[in-house]
C-alpha cells in the first residue's frame, strides 16, 4: 500500500495478463496496453521506487514508532 493506486493497479493488471500469457511476449505487452494504456508510467514508477518498498519492513516501522 505504498505505492500510489495507479501503480497497485498496474501491478494488478500485470499479473492477471500472465493468466492469458505467461511470459513477457509482445502479445502480453500488448495485453497490458489494451487495459493499462499509460502502463509504462506506472512500470517506470516501480523501477525508480520499488526497491524503497522491498527495503520497507512493517516490523521496522513498528519498532521505530515505539522510540
Amino acid at each position: 500500500m505504498l505505492a500510489p493506486l495507479e501503480v497497485l493497479d498496474y501491478v494488478v493488471v500485470h499479473e492477471l495478463c500472465h493468466l492469458r500469457v505467461a511470459n513477457h511476449s509482445r502479445r502480453f505487452w500488448a495485453l497490458v496496453e489494451r487495459q493499462r494504456p499509460h502502463w509504462r508510467d506506472q512500470r517506470d514508477w516501480l523501477r525508480e521506487h520499488g526497491p524503497e518498498l522491498l527495503a520497507f519492513s512493517p516490523s521496522d516501522e513498528k519498532a521505530r514508532r515505539a522510540t
